[in-house]
């Protein structure tokens, strides 16, 4: 019931592969050469977020995410909304970690933080970036700039896109809201399961372009499965950290 297809060079003849396979999404196909934690769209995606989960929350870690085809459709939200995102956050000065708050201000948000770079681009859709002058015609080309609770609006062009600064906001304050308790937690195979397939559920799905990325899914999630079942059997509280988890779903993912 099985066809194999041997080729010489899978790096010249993967594209050719995925272009006859993929085009019909009615034959399941496998690559032996190659594996999903490297050539899945949904095995990168998975892998990237417990990236995120397990690093600093990094501007990069975060469109890692961000960018995936899979976190895209998962969020009902298109290319052109992940990139004006980015841009959002090169300008906000955006860098790495959620929120932390400086020692010598307990109510000001740290610089460089999403926590900061968000709060920026809420005020600047209620506020005029420069000010109440700003309104008069005698200050009409005044630049100075004003702050609001320690923090300067941010405004564009862009920024105009009341949903979509809405649907970025709400993305990266759930992103956070989920993946910041696994950074630290030890669980058993199988409460890392439902945590992860919990995870998947709310921030991934299946681009219709990229039907046949539903086998890996199929295939990763009755891997790890699989190793609740075996872990069960053995009576032992075997806990295991996220950059485990992270190792044995990678292993999932051939």
């Amino acid at each position: 019931t099985d066809i194999a297809v041997l080729v010489t060079d899978m790096a010249t003849y993967k594209p050719v592969l995925e272009y006859v396979f993929d085009g019909g999404r009615q034959v399941p196909y496998n690559l032996v050469d190659s594996s999903a934690a490297m050539e899945s769209i949904y095995g990168q995606a998975v892998l990237a977020l417990l990236g995120l989960a397990a690093g600093d929350f990094t501007r990069k870690e975060v469109f890692q995410v961000i960018l995936n085809p899979c976190f895209l459709a998962g969020v009902r939200a298109c290319r052109e909304d992940a990139l004006q995102w980015l841009e959002w956050a090169d300008k906000l000065g955006i860098y790495r970690t959620f929120g932390e708050t400086p020692a010598d201000d307990s109510s000001a948000p740290a610089p460089f933080t999403w926590e900061q770079g968000l709060k920026r681009l809420r005020f600047g859709r209620i506020m005029d970036p420069a000010g109440p002058a700003a309104a008069t015609a005698e200050t009409t080309e005044s630049t100075e700039f004003y702050t609001f609770d320690g923090t300067a609006p941010y405004a564009d062009m862009a920024s105009s896109d009341s949903r979509s600064i809405g649907q970025f906001c709400a993305v990266i304050e759930a992103l956070h809201t989920r993946l910041a308790p696994l950074r630290k937690g030890e669980f058993t195979i199988g409460q890392w399961r439902q945590r992860l397939v919990s995870l998947c559920e709310q921030f991934l799905g299946i681009p219709p372009e990229r039907a046949t990325e539903s086998y890996v899914q199929r295939a990763m999630f009755s891997s790890l499965e699989q190793a609740e079942h075996f872990d069960a059997l053995t009576a032992v509280d075997t806990r295991m950290p996220l950059p485990l988890l992270r190792e044995l779903v990678k292993s999932a993912l051939v």
